[in-house]
């Protein structure tokens, strides 16, 4: 599957903030770039009459997709309402959950791909991947070829995406039985490998997350919150515009 790339709005302040000074937001911070891309979102919107924003969280089965839906609403595991989880595959179709602070917004647990029942060739088609926004897609290690062609269809598409490298808490745990253990480092080799293996499968300055969706107070999950309701924002206000405009035709 070859897919041309399309823009990917690299900046400055992007590379900083994968480089591990979460203080540093990676959305907003050049009003030009929103501003652009919120002509575009208008005019798609315009085109479609769309006026709500549905996110997706995808990637390859076993990931943690599901656990980093409930996190963004605010739910563990076990919570009443909170997207399945368990140890085999247990998303078999697309599920959909409202997000907590916006109720125009759907946050979408999608089936893994690279399974044998959604192989890579037919899965993009069978989770109907025009219909959403914007897109998380998440690896509990390394982001595989997989998560690449889905990278390059989102860019074919249009639509921005994170990476979300997840169960850092599992990866910080092993490495503490090393004698010279150094969480900084740690976390700082993680997000270098995790670059270095996107940048090196023609990926130019993907934006990564580390996080662990049972310590939504560590690592980069608050940046990944902040940063999200960002990109929520910037999606919306066309939308805003697109009500307001068809109100006044009307």
């Amino acid at each position: 599957m070859q897919v041309s790339f399309g823009k990917t709005g690299s900046t400055e302040s992007s590379r900083k903030a994968m480089g591990g000074r979460s203080s540093t937001l990676v959305i907003n911070s050049e009003p030009e770039e929103t501003s652009a891309r919120e002509e575009e979102n208008l005019s798609d919107l315009t085109a479609s009459g769309k006026t709500t924003v549905d996110v997706a969280i995808t990637g390859v089965s076993g990931a943690g997709k599901s656990s980093l839906v409930n996190a963004l609403r605010g739910l563990s595991d076990f919570d009443e309402g909170a997207a399945e989880t368990g140890v085999t595959q247990t998303t078999m179709q697309p599920e959909r959950y409202p997000h907590p602070i916006f109720p125009d917004v759907t946050i979408w647990d999608l089936p893994g791909i690279g399974t044998p029942d959604f192989t890579a060739e037919e899965y993009l088609d069978r989770v109907n991947y025009s219909q959403y926004d914007f897109f998380i897609i998440v690896a509990s290690n390394r982001f595989t070829v997989d998560d690449v062609q889905l990278s390059q269809a989102i860019q074919k598409m249009r639509n921005r995406f994170y990476y979300v490298r997840s169960k850092m808490d599992i990866s910080i745990k092993n490495e503490k039985l090393k004698p010279d253990f150094n969480e900084e480092a740690t976390l700082q080799k993680v997000r270098k490998y995790c670059l270095d293996n996107l940048v090196q499968a023609g990926i130019p300055s993907p934006q990564i997350f580390l996080i662990s969706s049972w310590f939504r107070d560590k690592y980069d999950f608050p940046l990944l919150q902040r940063t999200l309701e960002n990109e929520i924002e910037a999606l919306k206000r066309p939308a805003d515009m697109y009500i307001e405009f068809n109100h006044f035709l009307n």
